[in-house]
């Protein structure tokens, strides 16, 4: 019952325009990720763990960053972590739980950064854009290759803000 009442919403938040679907996939997926970052905090403040090693490479320039992390990754892993293993599974299974686990699970060990928190964001990061792939790609005009490689930059200009706001002394570092 829950699952057709998610498929049903995700259904008809893909059927709509393509900017409207990218900007409401990413304001839930932020929200989610804020959600789960205070829970992690909570537990690794309990068990005296970090919650994030923050490995800043302070050589590359903000610009190098910026064209790596915001434009080139983007592109590059929608193509590696959602468009080919969704295409690959989707040959042999009618159903979208099967590439949108797969493709999740790619995503999240290969982001994966050792830590609590890393890794239910890159969990939670694989889940939303392996379905928003899934989704979109059901319309014919869906794009969906365009809309996941812009929730994801998305998510990493925000990232890049945050570095480009320490380093120009904005906000305190660490």
């Amino acid at each position: 019952m829950i699952v057709r009442r998610i498929d049903a919403q995700l259904t008809r938040l893909a059927n709509q325009p393509l900017w409207q679907f990218v900007v409401v996939v990413y304001t839930v997926s932020l929200v989610v990720k804020i959600a789960i970052m205070m829970m992690a905090s909570e537990a690794a403040v309990a068990v005296g763990q970090p919650l994030l090693r923050y490995q800043g490479d302070a050589q590359r320039s903000l610009l190098v960053l910026f064209i790596q992390g915001v434009v080139l990754a983007p592109l590059l892993e929608t193509w590696l972590f959602q468009q080919l293993p969704i295409r690959l599974v989707g040959r042999f299974s009618r159903g979208l739980v099967l590439p949108i686990l797969l493709s999740s699970l790619i995503f999240t060990l290969l982001h994966y950064h050792r830590l609590l928190a890393g890794m239910l964001n890159a969990a939670v990061m694989g889940l939303v854009l392996a379905s928003a792939y899934c989704y979109r790609a059901r319309r014919p005009d869906g794009h969906p290759f365009i809309a996941v490689a812009a929730i994801h930059g998305l998510h990493n200009l925000l990232a890049w803000s945050v570095q480009w706001a320490q380093r120009s002394g904005l906000v305190p570092a660490g």
